[in-house]
């Protein structure tokens, strides 16, 4: 047969197969047959597709040279993509392109590019591309972000966008940030080694409260947990080139049983635990709801004296989904590689403090109303969105042929948006590496560089719906952090100062890589204003 390992019966099944075909397949076992089936599958696919590439290969964006079969296969990087795109940019030019079993990439490192296809051509560059992996086996696809460009994905846009999509409609959700920014900073006094686990906490809680009126509990909510194991899955398969099965999408009929079907296995897991948090909360909610005792929230407001449909309903269950996956995630972050850069940038850390004391005074936490009063600090935040790019990159699909800089975007290609590099060019903002606050403080005499927040947070039809909400939350923390905390490198057991180390980690929502660092309050009056009274608004409930 043809799967043996002995050379005398592969020469016969040849020799069968030559001869007469038809008693060759039926000679095969059914996994036998599995293979054979799926090989000329993918073999009847790669050749068409070879030839098209083939047809367009000379009008394509340069790139790196492509190998036979397998093309630009080897040429894919698989950690820290956004700095290996960044160097082709430099290699081949502002655009350049992969191409991997005849399916295109092209790689945007220009931000004159980035706004000629995503403001000027939106109508073209609003579609995502579909990753079999997340979007079709785990379930990711049903998110807002990355439903095609349609009718749905523009029914649930205006759901998300009437109640967070305004810097305005954000503002009524200000008690809630500034609730658990307090709250935050009470348990970074209680254990100042459990940062990260902390920031955690206070952006799940923000977001859970807002989508659901849930009120998390104070250590191992078990929602917060599912929703975090929900969001490791989403950033391990978003990963373009993580799985064959994104490249090779016949995979995906393999059985769960195959040899090397790990990730349908996989998928199965992520897709049950999803379906979980988008289905859980929401009939809690609306339990709630028939009892009479709930807090009033984004879920809440769209169902109560609503007569809904199984469609709208869907819509409501995902959206609310939508906001925990759109923001947390993200929210924790930004304020953990901000937290670093106050670490590693002491001054910076001073000059805020001191504005902050000037401004508001030691007797009381800032709030989201002073923040139009606190210049520096607002620079601070925007140097932070620019220097740690947690979306290192986007994704969009061509739903046309068309044409940029002289070459051809072919219909059905992946564009990647290099976000890191359009916010580290250089030539846009010098010493890009550098923290540097004052590149965005306003001042007589001096033209500021490009806002990071053209690019951070999406481009086009597809901008983050919930980029207002997600920046206030990082400001006021921050606010409330200066206000009351020194933070500085930890000294080790042994006397030496631990410097921590700038490490961007791999994965569609880019964490900085774990840090040691030392938080103290700054004085007597600090204490008092972190052990003071958390201001819990009222109580929500209708």
């Amino acid at each position: 047969m043809v799967f043996s390992n002995s050379n005398a019966t592969v020469s016969a099944s040849i020799q069968t197969l030559l001869k007469n075909p038809q008693t060759w397949i039926k000679s095969l076992t059914p996994t036998q047959s599995l293979f054979v089936g799926l090989g000329a599958i993918f073999l009847v696919s790669f050749l068409a597709n070879a030839i098209v590439s083939r047809y367009r290969s000379g009008k394509l964006p340069p790139g790196p040279r492509r190998l036979p079969l397998i093309e630009n296969l080897l040429d894919m990087p698989t950690e820290q993509e956004w700095l290996t795109w960044a160097e082709w940019g430099r290699r081949y030019g502002p655009i350049s392109s992969a191409t991997v079993f005849g399916q295109h990439m092209i790689i945007v490192n220009s931000s004159e590019i980035a706004a000629n296809m995503f403001a000027k051509k939106s109508s073209i560059y609003s579609d995502r591309p579909l990753l079999t992996m997340f979007g079709d086996l785990c379930g990711y696809g049903r998110f807002l972000s990355f439903l095609p460009y349609g009718s749905l994905w523009r029914r649930r846009r205006t759901l998300i966008q009437k109640t967070i999509g305004t810097a305005a409609s954000s503002a009524k959700f200000s008690m809630v940030e500034e609730k658990e920014a307090h709250l935050l900073l009470k348990r970074m006094r209680k254990d100042p080694d459990g940062l990260l686990d902390h920031i955690r906490m206070a952006a799940g809680s923000i977001i859970l409260d807002i989508s659901y009126g849930y009120q998390t509990q104070e250590s191992k909510d078990p929602l917060v947990d599912l929703a975090e194991t929900v969001m490791d899955g989403f950033g391990i398969t978003l990963r373009p080139g993580a799985y064959l099965v994104d490249t090779l999408p016949i995979l995906k009929y393999v059985p769960y049983w195959f040899p090397g079907a790990k990730f349908k296995r996989q998928a199965k897991h992520w897709r049950s635990l999803l379906q979980r948090f988008v289905e859980e909360p929401y009939a809690t909610v609306k339990s709630n709801m028939k009892s009479g005792r709930f807090r009033h929230s984004f879920t809440s407001s769209l169902v109560e004296g609503s007569s809904l449909n199984p469609e709208e309903e869907n819509d409501i269950k995902w959206s609310s989904a939508m906001l925990f996956a759109g923001g947390a995630d993200t929210t924790v972050a930004s304020l953990y590689g901000l937290i670093l850069a106050l670490v590693l940038n002491p001054e910076a850390q001073t000059r805020a403090q001191a504005e902050i004391d000037e401004v508001i005074g030691r007797d009381r936490l800032p709030s989201l109303r002073d923040r139009e009063n606190l210049l520096y600090l607002n620079a601070l935040v925007t140097e932070a969105i620019r220097w740690h790019s947690v979306a290192p990159f986007n994704f969009r699909r061509v739903m046309e042929d068309d044409v940029q800089n002289g070459y051809l975007i072919p219909k059905n290609s992946t564009i990647v948006i290099n976000q890191w590099q359009l916010l580290h060019d250089p030539e846009v903002y010098p010493e890009p590496m550098k923290f540097d606050p004052m590149r965005f403080l306003p001042r007589e005499g001096y033209t500021l560089p490009p806002d990071p927040r053209l690019y951070a947070f999406g481009t086009g039809k597809r901008i983050c719906p919930g980029r207002y909400l997600a920046e206030a939350s990082v400001f006021i923390a921050t606010a409330m952090i200066l206000s009351v905390f020194r933070i500085e490198k930890k000294v080790g057991d042994n006397g030496e100062v631990i410097e921590p180390i700038v490490h961007p980690m791999t994965g569609a929502t880019c964490h900085m890589a774990p840090y040691e660092c030392a938080i103290k309050p700054r004085d007597a009056r600090a204490e008092i204003l972190i052990a003071g009274e958390v201001n819990m608004g009222k109580d929500g409930i209708e």
